[in-house]
Formats: C-alpha cells, sequence, structure tokens
C-alpha cells in the first residue's frame, strides 16, 4: 500500500511539473543598414546630372543633359555608356579639383572631401587607409583618377 501511495505521489508530481513557455519579450523587427547604404536608383537624367554638378559645380545645360541623354538611351549596355560619359567629364576643361601637390600632401582630407562631395557619406578608417595608400605610393595619380574611381561605384549610382 505505501508502494502504491509513493507510485501515486510520484506520477501526479511528474505531471504536475511542465514547462511553462511564455513571450515575455515582444520585440519588434528592426531593419539596420549599414551607414552609406543607399536603396534607390538614380534615374538616367538624375545621375547625369548629378556627376556633372558634382564634377563642375553648376548644372548642365539643357543642350548638353540631352545630348548625353541621347547616347545614354542609344546603348543597351549601360556600364560601357556611364564609364564613357564620366571619361568624357572627367577630360573636359573647368571641373572643380584640387590641385595634385595638395591631395599629395594630405592625403587623408583629401579622401574626406571627395567622400562627402561624390559619395555624401564619410569614407571608412578602411577607405581611408586604401585610398591614401595609393597616393603615397605612387606620385602620378591624379585628383581625377580618385574622382573616376568614386563615381564608377556601386553606390555613386544610388541615393
Amino acid at each position: 500500500m505505501k508502494k502504491l501511495l509513493l507510485y501515486l505521489v510520484l506520477i501526479g508530481l511528474f505531471a504536475s511539473c511542465k514547462k511553462e513557455i511564455s513571450n515575455v519579450y515582444d520585440i519588434a523587427p528592426v531593419n539596420v543598414r549599414q551607414s552609406g547604404e543607399k536603396g534607390n536608383l538614380k534615374s538616367d537624367l538624375q545621375f547625369i546630372s548629378i556627376a556633372y554638378s558634382d564634377l563642375f559645380g553648376k548644372q548642365i545645360s539643357t543642350s548638353e543633359l540631352n545630348s548625353l541623354l541621347s547616347g545614354y538611351k542609344a546603348v543597351g549596355d549601360k556600364t560601357l555608356i556611364i564609364d564613357l560619359i564620366l571619361r568624357n567629364l572627367l577630360v573636359k576643361p573647368g571641373i572643380v579639383k584640387i590641385d595634385q601637390a595638395t591631395m599629395q600632401a594630405d592625403p587623408e582630407a583629401f579622401i574626406q572631401a571627395s567622400f562627402e562631395r561624390f559619395l555624401v557619406r564619410e569614407p571608412t578608417e578602411m577607405e581611408t587607409w586604401f585610398f591614401a595608400n595609393l597616393i603615397n605610393e605612387n606620385n602620378q595619380f591624379l585628383p581625377e583618377d580618385i574622382y573616376y574611381a568614386l563615381m564608377r561605384a556601386e553606390e555613386y549610382r544610388h541615393y
């Protein structure tokens, strides 16, 4: 009898012990983005207009914009035509730029200013180190070379 009573008590204890799971923390999902991450692709008109104003510090004329847009729309390979447009703009006289001696004297300041000008953000430490290292190791780099690299970045195509 004692054994039966002991078994019933043990069975009752094990049956009554169950783990309750409760949702104490209801956390809303948060969409985290990296600094400088841009989600919207610039239109053809925006890309050409912004590239021109970034380089020359003024708005592009309507006739020049129409000329560049017709070439942009005529070629199926957008990567190729973007490259040609940027190269064309970078060799035109009148670009607002820092001279090569100033760039080489303080590459970090040049990189900081260039990122803010073209990508509208501050460079990371790695980006600053990379570009400053390129400038320091090769005195043949021109400001236009760095501008070209930043404007060819996928990030430049977005806002």
